[in-house]
């Protein structure tokens, strides 16, 4: 079966400055000596056909025309990313607004487009009193369990639509502090992070504020990618600090200056108290130091006290984080008033996305369109493949 994530990546860019010439009578791409790549493969909504190619009603993946040559369609036809020739322009029909349709002599645009993957580091404690009982187990163990369970942990759940990166902070002062283990983010990271995560155990103090403060210094933790970063603190106990390793008061200063420098630097920072021993206020001034918050409503952050809260509290933080943007990856659209862009012909698995609908597409900048409702549920379950063509002056290349 096709590869969901290689059909999401990058469109080719097309500029159609010519009708497509018509080959009526010769072999379609999927007939002939050497057909494409995919023809003739057994194809559900649940696992569509590769690019180029279309799910017959028959359930076979199957074309009427060559989308990387554009051979195989008439006059005024162009073949789509589904291997179907589709209209490229009609001049004399007004769109609905009475404005005048899509010019021939014009030629449509093409957008690569490209998913946008977070990278989310999830930053564990590994302080002595992980130790502690946590319910049915430690915190350490629970914690563990939160994250590695297969297949209904979270980095299981989540490790093909995020980058995940992993790091494990103790210290012992004032020599060995802080002392961070860590693993860069990446797709499918779910083997590295288990085989590290379960060599270690609990041991020392919890240099909060530190740790921050070595990841912020790591270029591949935290800006490996141009697709946003978080880290996710996940921790048990108030922060110490690296000169005693014992002045709570110094240690929460630290941190919440840490966090700050989080944000600063672009990386949001989330707070997860695995148990009740952290003061509440302090996980508020680091909520809003790692989101820049400076008035109005506190940001959240997530206390638990059990299994079942951890797991959902790291649902919502990181569901919350999974996109259903997708970035123009060679050009930019002119304007994101919706009188300007939808005109533009986007769809998923070929399949037409209504613009600025609840269940439909909406730009949210220049170089993003965002996705709601059943089309972005569609991405999320099902990994589809996007494709975006914009009218000549709707849209400029890079």
């Amino acid at each position: 079966m096709p590869n969901l994530k290689h059909s999401l990546a990058s469109l080719a860019c097309l500029f159609l400055l010519s009708a497509c010439s018509n080959t009526i009578g010769s072999p379609g791409p999927c007939e002939g000596a050497t057909p494409l790549a995919g023809c003739n493969e057994r194809c559900t909504a649940a696992t569509p056909c590769s690019t180029g190619l279309y799910c017959s009603a028959e359930g076979m993946c199957t074309a009427n025309c060559n989308y990387t040559s554009g051979q195989g369609c008439g006059s005024g036809l162009s073949c789509s990313i589904t291997g179907e020739c589709v209209m490229l322009a009609d001049a004399a029909v007004p769109d609905q607004d009475g404005a005048p349709g899509l010019d021939a002599n014009c030629p449509n645009i093409s957008l690569n487009t490209n998913r946008v993957t977070p990278n989310i580091v999830l930053s564990v404690d590994r302080s002595g009193s992980m130790t502690e009982n946590f319910g049915r187990a430690s915190r350490w163990d629970v914690l563990r369990d939160a994250l590695l369970d297969d297949p209904s942990g979270l980095i299981r759940t989540y490790e093909d639509r995020v980058r995940f990166g992993f790091a494990m902070y103790t210290g012992n002062a004032p020599s060995m502090c802080p002392q961070v283990d860590t693993i860069a983010p990446a797709v499918s990271n779910y083997s590295t992070i288990q085989s590290t995560y379960n060599a270690a155990e609990p041991a020392d103090d919890t240099p909060t504020g530190p740790s921050i403060d070595a990841l912020l210094a790591d270029p591949a933790m935290v800006h490996a990618t141009s697709d946003p970063t978080i880290i996710v603190v996940a921790t048990d106990g108030e922060p110490d600090e690296c000169e005693t390793g014992n002045n709570t008061e110094v240690g929460r200063t630290i941190a919440v200056e840490a966090a700050g420098r989080s944000y600063a630097a672009g990386v949001r920072l989330y707070m997860l108290a695995v148990g009740r021993a952290i003061n509440e206020s302090h996980l508020t001034d680091m909520a809003n130091a790692g989101v820049g918050h400076t008035s109005g409503p506190d940001a959240p952050f997530w206390l638990v006290d059990d299994d079942a809260g951890l797991r959902a509290a790291f649902d919502e933080i990181i569901g919350g984080e999974v996109s259903c943007s997708v970035s123009l990856t060679n050009g930019s659209i002119n304007s994101t008033d919706p009188s300007q862009y939808c005109e533009a012909d986007v769809r998923i698995d070929g399949m037409t996305v209504p613009c600025n609908d609840p269940d439909g597409w909406r730009a949210t900048d220049s170089t993003h369109i965002e996705f709601v409702g059943d089309a972005c549920n569609r991405i999320m379950n099902m990994g589809g493949a996007v494709s975006a063509v914009f009218p000549c002056d709707q849209a400029t290349l890079f």
